[in-house]
């Protein structure tokens, strides 16, 4: 399909389908080196999951490339950089992710499958094209109930994607957008959290261990605990994820919404969707010290404004 007034009507094309292959979910990009287009597909190649490579000149003609195995539905292919270099990032609807090189036709990875959001009901996330401030910026279908709204389920915050040096290699980051914070409704209570309640809040929590065994966040009834001996978050006592220290701190960043948390750790390389349907009367923040103190405990809490203007 076409269209020659912005968008705001569209035409089929004539010479449609202009690729033909056994799968779904086109993700079209513009590979500047080769001034050529590209699309990754998802496809069923002789059975299997693959995502495919098509490279056209002119978005009619395209031309079969290369295909990788082992990913399933929605592909998504970015270029992002690290230091002084950059690299690729491809992903799928799982948010599984490999890191490598792409040359415009093939797609060669440099790690293994990685795993991408570590919480659940989060799936067929994609980034934004020509983001106006350069950013990769994601946004995920959130698998969540919504009782009493007038939609179903949900999409995740916008989270900036970036790549961060680890002792395994290039790991990705996930990290609320900037913009968000215009959504505060007035100042950080973190000093006066007797008195802070609200349905939709944004919680920040930094700290050193010390000698505590852990830390904990309970935000509308969701507790969020940092176990210290073993660096991993815990949401609610049975969902537990890895959440290595930072240069021997960790940062948790709670948003709560009507129907979901979701939980950022170890400076993004730790993103925990997750669906939740507080209780109407838990509206408060709480944090707790177990074991011991832990160093520089800081907590900033803010009221949020809703994003939903339903008519």
């Amino acid at each position: 399909m076409y269209s020659n007034d912005r968008g705001r009507t569209f035409q089929e094309y004539e010479g449609n389908p202009v690729i033909k292959h056994g799968g779904r979910d086109p993700r079209p990009l513009w590979y500047a080196p080769g001034k050529h287009w590209v699309v990754a597909l998802y496809d069923e190649f002789e059975g299997g999951g693959y995502i495919g490579f098509y490279t056209s000149p002119d978005l009619k003609t395209w031309t079969f490339q290369s295909r990788i195995k082992d990913f399933f539905e929605c592909a998504d292919l970015f270029e992002l950089p690290l230091g002084d270099k950059k690299y690729w990032v491809l992903t799928a609807a799982s948010s599984e992710y490999r890191v490598g090189q792409f040359d415009g036709k093939t797609f060669t990875p440099e790690t293994p499958k990685l795993k991408g959001h570590l919480g659940r009901g989060f799936y067929a996330a994609q980034t934004f094209s020509n983001e106006p401030k350069g950013r990769t910026v994601q946004i995920g279908w959130l698998q969540t109930a919504t009782p009493g709204m007038p939609f179903n389920q949900a999409m995740s915050l916008p989270n900036e994607l970036k790549l961060r040096q680890t002792a395994g290699g290039p790991r990705l980051t996930w990290t609320p957008v900037k913009e968000l914070e215009t959504l505060r409704d007035g100042p950080d209570q973190g000093a006066a959290l007797a008195n802070f309640r609200t349905e939709l809040m944004e919680v920040r929590a930094g700290f050193e261990p010390g000698d505590a065994e852990a830390v904990e966040l309970t935000v509308r009834g969701a507790k969020i605990t940092y176990d210290v001996k073993k660096q991993e978050v815990v949401v609610n006592g049975y969902h537990r994820v890895p959440a290595p220290l930072v240069d021997g701190k960790q940062n948790l960043v709670v948003y709560a919404d009507r129907t979901v948390l979701e939980v950022y750790a170890s400076d993004g390389l730790t993103y925990i969707p997750f669906p939740f349907v507080p209780k109407a009367e838990d509206l408060s923040v709480s944090v707790e010290e177990k074991g011991g103190k832990a160093k520089g405990l800081s907590l900033k809490a803010y009221k949020l404004k809703t994003c939903w203007r339903h008519e």
